[in-house]
């Protein structure tokens, strides 16, 4: 009989152990927070690709769900922000912006590229950009090749997809796209704030609507393709409060 009980309480703690701590399946893919609030889309309308619905509603690689940044009008960028969350600093790449690049005949060194200026803030008036710099030794001259769009978005071919490809977005490789981290902002005031408290707005903006300091003329982009503007699918954050 005190057998039967001793394994009696020895399955109830057991249970009550597996209760308490729940083993996660092997494939479980960790939570990240996507962008969820649309502050300013200008470019939206009726169209394709004009829905900015499509920013929010998760990242689908190889399909048309993308909201297009006109790159050479008055509707070349969009601000995005977390209703709930502040973006934060933490171990690694804190942010991922997944545009839709795409190679050009099995060539790594030759992307199809919409490529974008990406800033962050915290009140909607004090922005800070990503450092960003076009490598190329003749920056008048566009290059195809995305090791040469140094702290670009819309340089990295996506994998995500919300239903057929839920890997880890920040797992190097697997998700593709663009990757930002806090601690690449620059040393000014506003920078500081972020590095230290967070952000709550992203600002993407068509890097062919903005000034490279280089050349004094903006970006040069791809005449040689189709170029419209970046083409949106999502943006991840990693850590929030």
């Amino acid at each position: 009989m005190k057998y039967l009980i001793l394994i009696t309480i020895t399955l109830l703690i057991i249970i009550n152990s597996c209760l308490r701590s729940p083993v996660e399946p092997a494939n479980k893919v960790k939570t990240y927070y996507r962008a969820d609030l649309i502050v300013a889309a200008p470019g939206q309308g009726s169209g394709p690709y004009k829905d900015p619905a499509l920013l929010t509603n998760g990242v689908f690689a190889g399909e048309n769900d993308v909201f297009t940044i006109t790159g050479l009008d008055s509707n070349n960028f969009i601000i995005l922000g977390w209703q709930e969350h502040t973006v934060i600093n933490g171990a690694g790449s804190d942010l991922a912006v997944m545009e839709n690049p795409f190679i050009i005949g099995g060539n790594a060194a030759a992307v199809f590229m919409e490529q974008a200026v990406i800033a962050v803030s915290s009140d909607m008036s004090n922005w800070v950009e990503f450092p960003h710099d076009y490598l190329n030794t003749n920056e008048n001259s566009y290059v195809p090749n995305p090791a040469l769009w140094s702290g670009f978005a819309g340089v990295k071919p996506v994998h995500y997809h919300e239903t057929t490809n839920r890997v880890d977005i920040f797992a190097s490789g697997k998700a593709g796209g663009d990757h930002f981290d806090l601690d690449d902002l620059p040393d000014t005031v506003h920078g500081r704030q972020i590095k230290s408290n967070g952000f709550k707005y992203i600002k993407i903006t068509a890097a062919a609507a903005v000034v490279n300091p280089d050349t004094g003329s903006n970006f040069v982009y791809d005449k040689d393709n189709f170029y419209n503007g970046p083409d949106i699918d999502g943006v991840y954050a990693r850590y929030v409060k």
